[in-house]
């Protein structure tokens, strides 16, 4: 009896777990990875889905690994996308599988027995490797690097038909990619750096628990390869004299393959002019966007103050320009570390609020980018300190979630602190916030993407009393006091002498 009992249950579980795993059929699975000139690779899986009977739960296997690689994940219902009474609901969720390293993408809310299902994921430029660690010369500008993709995909469902494509779009690579040695699995389409698989892979049976074959894809580079290993950036707001100040840290390393031998200038200067200045895998200047209409800019390295820089206004766009010399190029593993400073005006960031426009205590909502910065630098560390004046209020803070994954560990981080200024003796001192996002991997392009959930909203609310008046008055008393005593210092002293 007992025994008929397992033979029944094991059954049923085999049974269920037959129908949730072979009932669904993928017709068509389109697979893009895309390289861009933004260090990413932008990994796009385009399914369509048939036979889902009452299937909740469509599991989707990840290529890499996702703490690791995975910077953000993206599923979307392309047939709610296109239905405008639908598109609303068009972004599914999913929860992420340890065990299996794949994403359990919630479908029970679809009533079609089909899907097609865009699975975009943003890839960490940490997945990228550089075929050579040292350069012999600085004539060996042009390097390679390289990621590994699996010729198939792990799938526990039967795939009808299976394409791979791989674009490269990076800059001056002439759109060339190379693989592994002996490997003919993708053909050159066309000039622009399109390759697609030499023959289409048909009736792929599951093989969730297969590890694929996998290849490497070489990619050219001729750039230096910037990471912000950690950046600080302090914002002082100040209603009294209607400004806000920038303060920037940076700590940049150069991670192109490291010289072999000891740099000279001469030999720098003599490669710079045999390539028209081209600077190579060498950093030489760095051109950091601010905000429009920034002036009293500063910069600093290790060392003390600079005046090799250079401040560009484009009154037609929304950003300035500073280009900043270092002392020396920045070789491969190399580290930049500096301190640049601009102040704007407050107005620009600081939007009065009309709802308050009759009450007693003013409020105000800051729109501050989490950073503005150069292009191409991944950032790794953020830290954003903003420092708000003495007497506010705090109503409410956002933080953009720059790593969208659900369920991870780099969300952003919020503290509260109290800021001691010059003076500052009241018990109202001035509020910091301090946002960090650690162990990220954010690239500066994207976060300047229109649109795109870059910035942190402060609401915040303003007793204009303690804001405008009562540091004056306090400063006005203590230079009154000053004054008398000195004065009172006087007349003992002369008394004293007589």
């Amino acid at each position: 009896m007992l025994s008929k009992n397992i033979v029944g249950i094991a059954l049923l579980i085999a049974t269920n777990f037959s129908h949730y795993v072979k009932a669904v059929n993928i017709d068509f699975f389109n697979h893009l990875i895309e390289i861009n000139e933004n260090r990413m690779l932008i990994d796009r899986n385009n399914l369509l889905v048939t036979d889902l009977g009452d299937t909740e739960i469509f599991k989707f296997k990840l290529q890499y690994e996702y703490k690791s690689f995975a910077n953000d994940i993206i599923v979307i219902d392309n047939y709610a996308k296109n239905d405008e009474s639908k598109r609303e609901n068009s972004i599914l969720q999913y929860a992420y599988d340890a065990a299996t390293n794949s994403i359990d993408i919630d479908i029970k809310g679809i009533e079609s027995t089909q899907l097609d299902l865009d699975i975009i994921i943003q890839l960490s430029h940490t997945l990228l490797n550089n075929s050579n660690q040292v350069a012999q010369s600085l004539s060996e500008d042009v390097q390679f690097m390289y990621f590994p993709i699996n010729k198939l995909p792990l799938t526990n469902y039967h795939i009808d038909k299976f394409e791979s494509t791989l674009m490269n779009l990076v800059p001056g690579s002439n759109r060339k990619l190379k693989f592994s040695d002996g490997e003919e699995t993708f053909i050159k389409l066309k000039e622009d750096g399109e390759y697609i698989l030499k023959t289409a892979v048909t009736d792929l049976n599951a093989n969730f628990d297969e590890m694929p074959e996998a290849i490497n894809v070489y990619f050219e580079f001729s750039t230096a390869l910037l990471t912000v290993k950690k950046i600080i950036r302090n914002v002082y707001l100040s209603h009294w004299s209607n400004t806000i100040h920038f303060d920037e840290h940076y700590i940049i390393q150069n991670e192109a393959p490291k010289l072999a031998k000891t740099f000279k200038r001469k030999e720098y200067m003599t490669y710079q002019s045999l390539n028209q200045g081209g600077t190579g895998l060498a950093l030489s200047q760095l051109d950091v966007l601010l905000p429009i209409g920034s002036f009293d800019h500063y910069y600093k390295d290790d060392l003390g103050m600079i005046t090799t820089m250079k401040t560009a206004h484009h009154p037609r766009t929304n950003f300035d320009t500073l280009a900043l010399k270092p002392r020396y190029p920045i070789l491969g593993s190399w580290n930049y570390i500096f301190n640049i400073g601009w102040f704007n005006k407050l107005e620009q960031f600081s939007h009065f609020l009309e709802s308050s426009r009759h009450t007693e205590n003013q409020e105000f909502l800051l729109e501050l980018p989490v950073v503005d910065g150069a292009n191409n630098l991944i950032y790794q560390d953020v830290t954003v300190n903003v420092v708000l004046p003495e007497g506010v209020k705090i109503k409410s803070i956002y933080a953009p979630d720059l790593n969208m994954l659900p369920g991870n560990d780099r969300k952003p981080k919020i503290e509260f602190n109290k800021f001691e200024n010059l003076f500052d003796y009241s018990e109202d001192k001035s509020t910091e916030i301090k946002i960090t996002y650690s162990d990220v991997s954010i690239n500066s392009n994207l976060l300047r993407l229109e649109n795109s959930d870059n910035k942190i909203f402060i609401k915040y609310e303003v007793n204009n009393f303690k804001v405008y008046y009562e540091k004056v008055l306090r400063l006005a008393v203590w230079i009154f006091v000053g004054l008398v005593s000195i004065y009172l210092l006087g007349i003992i002293n002369d008394n004293l002498q007589k």
